[in-house]
């Protein structure tokens, strides 16, 4: 009998809380060791409103981490008590919360039996255990596997990236898009500023560029246009000039933006699990719904529902067009309103609540003011929680 059936046997159900203020890979450890030792596992995410990290993503990165471990389960309960450990009150209003977080597991999975066992990284352990007549186990006391803390991470998140499992990097990976009118310079802004990130090295090499899936489509859509224009052209017997089409003849559906936003939202997805604190997108759903107003007239109410659920942005880039010459690539057909577009893109930015920024001058200069804005994100981070 090897050594994981044996330990296995031993518990029939494990408790591991904490705040998980976020999940690093010293919790993993404590759950993996938990769920080594015992039938069923209930974690409690047990978070203050006051946190930045809202609880339901701890749950969900810690039930992506342990999704193939299906005796873990994993809740969460909003803990706003204080932290006194030689207060008994304060020790029972907690031990409260853990009970009714036990409830909520066996509502939304099964009934499990009573605690046997309460898993810890701390020195509290002991006693908490005996609120739960169980018995303590303490894992990696001394931080010697794992040397890292939910401090340590808050402290200085760059430096203990390393210490995040994939969930976790990809939850709080700080996604960056540029976005503007045609002929902006934003493509070459966001290459150039994702080439300059994966030259700092260490956890930025991995930065990912995120491409324009709504240029790709509309490539595709005029190159099927031309297309079957040669192949009814070849077909006619009075051999008239074939006319090529051009953008120009494109006819647009309002289906067509959002399968483009979701295409757009997917890739960015994607590349927030590339092990980066930071990914660089060229453009996003949110300025699909721009193109859709163009080229349909009116909203779309499913695409601005869509945008309203996206994934949380932490910095608009606008590029500047004054300073940029219009450059006409076989894609673009709206020459006569980029200043009206730059400045539809000024005023919804203003108006929503993620950070932006505007960039302007020569390449070189974009990149340096945008890598200022991106530095201050996880200064921001660090300093709130």
């Amino acid at each position: 009998m090897n050594i994981n059936q044996t330990l296995s046997n031993t518990f029939h159900h494990g408790l591991v809380i904490g705040k998980f203020y976020p999940p690093h890979l010293g919790h993993c450890l404590l759950i993996r060791n938990a769920a080594l030792a015992s039938k069923i596992v209930t974690v409690v995410v047990m978070a203050s409103t006051a946190e930045l990290i809202p609880l339901q993503s701890r749950v969900d990165w810690l039930k992506s981490t342990f999704v193939e471990e299906k005796h873990v389960r994993v809740v969460g309960i909003v803990d706003d008590v204080a932290i006194d450990y030689e207060d008994e009150n304060i020790w029972l209003a907690h031990i409260n919360l853990m009970h009714l977080g036990l409830e909520i597991a066996n509502k939304n999975y099964s009934d499990a039996p009573p605690i046997d066992a309460v898993f810890t990284s701390e020195n509290y352990g002991t006693k908490m255990a005996k609120y739960f007549n169980a018995v303590a186990v303490q894992v990696d006391i001394d931080r010697n596997l794992v040397p890292t803390s939910g401090t340590s991470v808050r402290k200085n998140l760059i430096q203990q990236w390393n210490f995040l499992p994939l969930a976790t990097q990809s939850g709080l990976c700080h996604r960056v898009v540029i976005v503007g009118g045609e002929s902006s310079g934003k493509t070459t802004l966001a290459k150039a500023l994702c080439q300059a990130l994966q030259k700092r090295a260490g956890v930025f090499t991995n930065t990912q560029f995120v491409p324009e899936f709504g240029r790709e489509y509309s490539q595709l859509k005029l190159r099927v246009l031309q297309g079957q224009a040669k192949f009814n052209h070849e077909l006619n017997i009075d051999n008239r000039q074939l006319k090529i089409p051009t953008l120009f003849d494109c006819q647009w559906w309002s289906e067509e933006f959002l399968h483009i936003a979701k295409i757009q939202t997917n890739w960015e997805n994607q590349a927030s699990k590339m092990g980066s604190p930071i990914m660089i997108a060229d453009t996003d759903a949110f300025a699909t719904g721009f193109w859709h107003k163009r080229y349909m007239g009116f909203d779309s109410l499913e695409l601005n529902d869509w945008i309203k659920n996206l994934p949380a942005r932490s910095l608009y880039i606008l590029p500047t067009i004054s300073d940029v010459a219009f450059e006409q690539d076989g894609l673009r057909d709206g020459e006569h309103i980029r200043h009206q577009m730059h400045q539809e893109f000024q005023l919804a930015l203003q108006s929503q609540k993620t950070k932006w920024i505007e960039v302007s001058g020569p390449v070189d200069l974009r990149v340096k003011q945008a890598l200022i804005a991106i530095d201050q994100l996880h200064h921001a981070f660090e300093e709130i929680t």
